[in-house]
């Protein structure tokens, strides 16, 4: 049996951390770190993607009222569509509220179509599709829904009401 004098050999080996043990400590946290910051990134865009398609609902609700209440501005003819761009709903509709970020009315779109006339115990009234589109990084996400309303009304004219849907 070896005998060490005074034990120095054993004594050395416990004072610090190999370099192996710190590489591997390094690397988990480095791991750590990227899958919290991964996770953390999509939070932050799943947020924000479902704040844009609130906002876009709220426009689409807006447009579907217009429709049904029979403003002539946004009454395509039959078998037609309306649409108004990126940057174009602001001067359109000044009293749609103009805000910053999401708010911001130059991110959205709006397409209505005109589908026809439907006939429902006796009203006559033509269902339209609304879309409302909004630009989220370089994706584009849509949300729409058909409403009904009456037929665009000649020009000067006030559009009728319809019975039991005005």
């Amino acid at each position: 049996m070896v005998r060490f004098a005074s034990g120095t050999r054993r004594r050395s080996r416990l004072a610090g951390f190999t370099l192996v043990e710190v590489l591997v400590a390094i690397v988990i946290v480095a791991v750590s770190i990227t899958i919290l910051t991964t996770v953390s990134v999509g939070v932050l865009r799943s947020g924000s993607t479902t704040n844009v398609r609130s906002q876009s609902a709220q426009v689409l609700s807006y447009m579907g009222r217009r429709v049904a209440g029979g403003a002539s501005q946004v009454l395509p003819p039959v078998d037609e569509a309306l649409v108004w761009g990126y940057g174009e709903l602001a001067d359109a509709f000044p009293d749609l509220v103009r805000g910053e970020g999401i708010d911001d009315l130059d991110r959205y779109r709006v397409r209505i179509v005109s589908d026809g006339a439907i006939d429902y115990l006796g009203a006559i009234a033509i269902r339209y599709y609304v879309e409302v589109c909004s630009e989220v990084r370089t994706d584009e996400t849509c949300v729409d829904a058909f409403t009904f309303g009456p037929a665009p009304a000649p020009a000067g004219d006030t559009p009728p009401l319809l019975p039991g849907i005005n």
